[in-house]
């Protein structure tokens, strides 16, 4: 069923863009790569087991107003919240750049889907380049799950 397809697509979504939070104790100063992929992994880790939960509280096959729900109620302030915590850790001397502008269409693509949740089912995934350069990045947890 389409609905079943769209709604794993945006567990997807949820589960590479969500990559990562750093605590209040940690120092905004350069991070290794190493730690930030550490890190960055696990908590899509974590973030894909409650993905799963609530994928599988929808059922095998949501109604498209299940999905809508799901983006307006999870991903959307999920999101918005994990990217202000990614930005706060700091990023790897030499790709702050690359990381930023990840982080930036990431969330320009957040606000059209926040501002029109239906459009998940019509327009091109706005996530798919993203996620592929995340994955070649590195953050292969958060670009594969």
């Amino acid at each position: 069923m389409r609905l079943d397809r769209l709604f794993r697509a945006l567990v997807i979504v949820a589960s590479v863009s969500l990559l990562a939070s750093c605590s209040d104790s940690d120092s905004k100063s350069a991070i290794s790569k190493d730690e930030f992929l550490t890190k960055a992994n696990a908590r899509c880790a974590e973030f894909n087991e409650a993905i799963a939960a609530a994928e599988a509280a929808a059922g095998p096959a949501p109604t498209e107003e299940q999905v809508i729900e799901f983006i307006n109620d999870v991903i959307v302030p999920g999101l918005g919240a994990t990217m202000d915590d990614i930005r706060g850790c700091g990023f790897p001397a030499g790709d702050e750049e690359l990381l930023d502008g990840l982080m930036d269409e990431t969330a320009v693509a957040l606000d059209a889907l926040a501002e029109d949740p239906t459009s998940i089912f019509s327009g091109e995934d706005p996530f798919v380049s993203i996620n592929q350069r995340l994955g070649d990045y590195g953050l292969t947890v958060c670009a594969d799950s």
